[in-house]
């Protein structure tokens, strides 16, 4: 998840697993090129770790790499977003579950993003809204989360800090923003399929738009926070 330089050849390193929740540990070496440890302590390679424990602290024994989910020669944006992901990984990750269904699908929307066969701000708002989901935070989108009424075309709304869709009526006087059938049923798509098509997707470019924007804005009212390398993320210009 995260990779940073520790004197001069060195490096602290923070990983998720699947057993053990987040952990923390010291690399020595690792940044030599020389050393058969280096490639699988780079940020984003899924590797297998040998620690050995020391006065409460972890330090790395031998380490090999399983795979490379996001491969070399990936764009800028698609690289902004992988880093995006393993900051919020970091983050929900602090207990073995939470780490284990951050684990899983930050491997498979790296691998969909490495494919480079869809866009980046689609792949970013599905991994988005599957996370918060199964943290439990599942969004109601069936009905009017206030009235429990069927939803209207066209008038539906989502309140992202309540997590529910409002029919127009409930709606008004909120904080709830309005939300089209298209994005709706995407949304819905989205957490209804199994992982592997999650990402078998094709909209419009006004649909993605919309999607994303409402999955960001769904997972930073959950989350209550916000993320540096999200802002970085959107900084960056798709490519002409």
């Amino acid at each position: 998840m995260r990779v940073a330089p520790f004197r001069d050849y060195d490096k602290l390193i923070t990983i998720l697993t699947e057993d053990h929740g987040k952990l923390f540990f010291s690399a020595n070496a690792v940044r030599s090129i020389v050393n058969p440890n280096s490639a699988a302590c780079n940020q984003f390679a899924y590797s297998e770790f040998v620690l050995r424990s020391k006065q409460d602290r972890y330090y790395l024994s031998k380490a090999q790499v399983l795979d490379l989910p996001l491969g070399c020669g990936c764009g800028i944006k698609a690289l902004a977003a992988a880093s995006y992901f393993a900051e919020l990984c970091e983050d929900v990750g602090r207990d073995e579950e939470g780490a284990r269904s951050a684990l899983y699908l930050m491997m498979n929307a790296l691998s969909v993003l490495k494919k480079e066969d869809r866009p980046v701000d689609l792949v970013k708002a599905v991994f988005e809204l599957r996370l918060i989901s199964a943290l439990g935070f599942q969004p109601q989108l069936d009905e009017c989360g206030a009235c429990g009424k069927a939803l209207e075309p066209a008038k539906a709304h989502f309140h992202a800090a309540e997590g529910t869709a409002m029919c127009a009526e409930c709606a008004s006087g909120t904080d709830a923003a309005p939300i089209t059938d298209s994005c709706l049923a995407l949304a819905r798509r989205t957490l209804a399929v199994p992982e592997k098509t999650a990402y078998a997707v094709k909209a419009s470019d006004v649909l993605v738009s919309e999607f994303a924007a409402f999955c960001e804005r769904y997972l930073l009212a959950q989350l209550q926070r916000g993320f540096s390398t999200l802002d970085f993320y959107h900084k960056i210009e798709e490519p002409q």
